[in-house]
């Protein structure tokens, strides 16, 4: 190509294809000292000049090329363009040499709108090169103003050490310098793609939001999500961040407007598929299906009582007219009957969030997808195992919303929620039996109109099916379980199912270990009820107890460990942390009276025997003084 100027035109006008980049570059330096040696060809400068604006840059020749063309154009119109690339570049090299380029300028030469677009560069603007051209361009309030913001954004603890007033002040200085549009790419800075941002970062988001859309609620939700493609990428936001900051808007909306973000997501995107598809662009409908759940238990966890039951009323009417579009989507359908807390979760994961307040609103839902993928896909998903394993998850859930009649119950409720939900459940050999029974529960309960929470509760509490199915469950699981429902409608309060309780708590020649570990989980059960159903407990399950522990006391030959664990359960029902200690204050003298001895002198050797003196003592202090 040397001092050829039919190759050097050849070049210009379709870059040869496979040559490196080095190659690239050695040829740019060659048209360089070419244009040098022959300024008047300006067939060749132009071409050059064309040639710069149009080729994709490379991280190795690009800069070369844009270096070649700015040499041999000077006017103030073409040296901005060729910039312009420059500044948009990908490439830090590229960017670097374009931020250098404009710095070099008078600052009267300086284009604002280089400089503006400089300033969208979010992910540049700690770069020295950039730090040093705004140092130099901007106002001393305004680079100060432009320092906090692009630190502050970039890095989640020194934001936290910033107050929300100063960096929102300094927000505000920037928009007044170049627009609402540079907020943008500053703020996506700070999302968290796991939901794990502080709140204030999402209120950040929120207010940014609204000063841009110039909207707010579900008007501006709407808005974020029906923006096109090409402006996020105007702005240098890719597809999964624009994703991000929806869902950030979503949580801050939420916090500020459950009802509107809760409306947006599901009357805005679960009931339009283009623009659920839209969004959730990922291709793994099972990941998609995943995300709004916990996107949408967000403004559920958020909302007061009265809102929840709002909401529940109307996800029961959205459920009735269920969008075709979701059974025809089997994969992402099935999610929604994975009823389990690990799934019907707050994405945002605040610690104060009430998570159970999804389960509550969100089974007229699943009810209606359970039966529309039932009615599509039946037969097919009948001859599958992990559909069947997935019913028994279904049917688990089922549960939990068993205990909550109404929105207002669960605050106090959550505390037990949360201590059934980390409990054994089926036991060992039951398993195939469970998936069975799990089917035909959910197809007796979800047979019934579930437009009232509480009635549909009480119905389902006194089926048969809901008994068989807890029949499957360890026993220590079933009695607590029906414990759990103690009192409430449609249970039973006859003497002989506290009996059945009981019975299911007892094992033969169970290891003290084990009696303990039950003693606990009773315990820790009792502690987290709500005091209205622990009341109902001890009115109607404790006499049964002590009835029992009378009886092998009176009855029994010798001192087992089903007398040891009726001691400790009838203190933890007397609120006694320390059961071990409840014996001395628990046998009369009068009991003794009836008791067998042997039984009595057992426990008594037994006591001296391991040494628990404080045992003997409170025990001869009680009836020997």
């Amino acid at each position: 190509m040397k001092n050829n100027r039919d190759a050097i035109l050849k070049f210009l006008s379709s870059t040869p294809k496979g040559l490196y980049d080095y190659e690239k570059q050695w040829s740019y330096e060659i048209i360089d000292r070419y244009l040098r040696e022959h300024p008047d060809d300006t067939e060749v400068r132009d071409l050059l000049l064309t040639h710069a604006l149009r080729t994709p840059l490379t991280a190795g020749s690009g800069e070369a090329m844009l270096n070649a063309a700015l040499a041999h154009h000077p006017s103030s119109e073409a040296r901005d363009r060729l910039l312009e690339r420059a500044l948009k570049s990908e490439y830090r090299n590229i960017l670097e040499w374009g931020v250098k380029k404009l710095h070099a300028l008078p600052t009267h030469e300086r284009s604002r709108d280089l400089v503006k677009l400089l300033a969208h560069r979010a992910n540049a603007a700690t770069h020295p090169a950039v730090d040093a051209l705004m140092r130099d361009t901007l106002a001393s309030d305004d680079y100060k103003a432009f320092r906090l913001v692009a630190d502050g954004l970039a890095s989640r603890s020194y934001r936290g050490r910033i107050p929300q007033d100063e960096l929102w002040r300094a927000l505000l200085r920037l928009e007044r310098l170049w627009g609402s549009s540079v907020l943008i790419p500053y703020i996506v800075q700070t999302l968290d793609s796991y939901g794990m941002a502080s709140e204030s970062d999402y209120s950040l988001v929120r207010r940014v939001a609204e000063r841009y859309w110039n909207a707010t609620g579900r008007d501006l939700l709407r808005a974020i999500t029906d923006t096109k493609s090409s402006e996020w990428k105007r702005w240098g936001v890719k597809h999964l961040e624009r994703f991000d900051f929806w869902q950030h808007a979503v949580v801050g909306v939420a916090l500020d407007d459950a009802d509107a973000a809760f409306d947006h997501l599901v009357h805005d995107v679960l009931a339009d598929k283009d623009r659920f598809q839209k969004l959730f662009n990922t291709g793994d409908l099972k990941t998609n299906a995943q995300q709004f759940i916990e996107l949408l238990c967000v403004p559920l966890s958020a909302a007061s009582p009265a809102q929840l039951e709002r909401m529940r009323d109307d996800i029961h009417a959205f459920a009735a007219r269920l969008p075709e579009w979701i059974p025809n989507a089997p994969e992402l359908a099935r999610r929604f009957l994975y009823f389990d807390d690990d799934v019907f979760k707050p994405w945002h994961r605040a610690s104060d969030a009430l998570a159970w307040n999804g389960m509550y609103a969100l089974r007229p839902l699943v009810r209606a997808v359970f039966h529309a993928l039932e009615e599509k896909h039946g037969a097919t998903l009948r001859k599958d195992y992990d559909y069947k394993n997935l019913l028994y998850y279904t049917a688990r859930g089922l549960l939990f919303t068993l205990l909550v009649d109404r929105a207002e119950d669960i605050p106090q409720a959550k505390k037990m929620l949360d201590v059934m939900d980390d409990k054994d459940f089926i036991e060992t050999g039951n398993e195939a039996r469970a998936l069975e029974v799990a089917r035909t529960l959910l197809e007796t309960a979800f047979a019934l109109d579930d437009s009232n929470a509480a009635e549909w509760n009480r119905r389902v509490r006194a089926s048969d099916e809901l008994q068989a199915f807890l029949g499957l469950t360890t026993p220590l699981t079933h009695a607590m379980w029906e414990i759990a429902m103690v009192g409430m409608p449609g249970t039973h309060d006859r003497e002989s199912v506290y009996k059945l309780v009981l019975n299911r708590f007892l094992s033969p020649n169970a290891e003290l270990e084990v009696v303990n570990r039950k003693l606990h989980e009773i315990l820790e059960l009792l502690q987290s009820m709500p005091r209205n159903r622990l009341n109902a407990v001890l009115q109607q399950f404790a006499p049964v107890v002590y009835e029992e522990f009378l009886r092998r006391l009176r009855d029994g030959d010798s001192w087992d460990n089903y007398l040891d664990f009726l001691v400790g359960l009838i203190g933890v029902l007397h609120g006694e942390s320390d059961y071990d200690n409840f014996l001395p204050l628990l046998i009369m003298p009068s009991e003794l009276l009836i008791a067998n001895p042997r039984v009595v002198n057992e426990k008594l050797r037994l006591l001296q025997a391991n040494q628990l003196e404080e045992f003997e003592k409170a025990l001869q202090r009680k009836f020997c003084y």
